[in-house]
């Protein structure tokens, strides 16, 4: 029964407002099952965020090196015409890295360039850029004509970029072909 407070006029029972307890434990159930769900969506925004970051600056890292070595001549022989390219890819005697001596585009193959992008000490936040270059040959009867690895001399090279993480995982890759007459493909 409701008690009349002095002064004031007898409550009906159909003038209340408010949350019954049912209704306050349905509420706070379906915020227990809603909040932690929507933490789960925003952390897999921000988690595709900084993975979409790494993989732009390991992509402008591996285009900045593939400048670099595209700007070398495409081989020590300047009259480099198959079989007449040099034969070995990789430095030269009186050649090292980094770029002290290097004339030409096989001189990168097999050197490893460590990129420190937050200027720390710290190795964890860098990145590697591993450069290849092989000889390939085109095969295939029709177009696309696909270029293969050749264990023998060509006037076409593959140059590839790849860019790691201080764990090794690959978060950029850049190709391109160059052939003896300098022309890129």
């Amino acid at each position: 029964m409701l008690r009349q407070i002095k002064g004031s006029t007898p409550l009906e029972t159909s003038s209340l407002t408010g949350f019954t307890l049912v209704e306050l434990v349905l509420v706070t159930v379906i915020l227990a099952i809603l909040v932690p769900s929507t933490f789960q969506i925003l952390e897999g925004i921000s988690r595709n965020s900084i993975h979409m970051e790494k993989r732009v600056q390991a992509y402008w890292i591996a285009k900045g090196v593939m400048e670099e070595v595209l700007l070398k001549r495409f081989d020590e022989n300047p009259n480099c015409v198959s079989p007449s390219c040099s034969g070995t890819l990789g430095l030269d005697a009186g050649e090292a890295l980094p770029e002290t001596n290097i004339d030409d585009i096989d001189d990168y193959h097999g050197s490893t360039r460590f990129i420190d992008v937050m200027n720390t000490a710290s190795t964890a936040d860098d990145y590697r850029a591993l450069v290849t270059v092989d000889y390939v040959v085109f095969s295939g009867s029709g177009p696309p004509a696909v270029p293969t690895h050749s264990t023998a001399q060509t006037n076409m090279k593959r140059v590839r970029v790849d860019v790691r993480d201080s764990s090794n995982n690959v978060w950029a890759s850049v190709k391109t072909l160059v052939g003896g007459g300098g022309a890129i493909f």
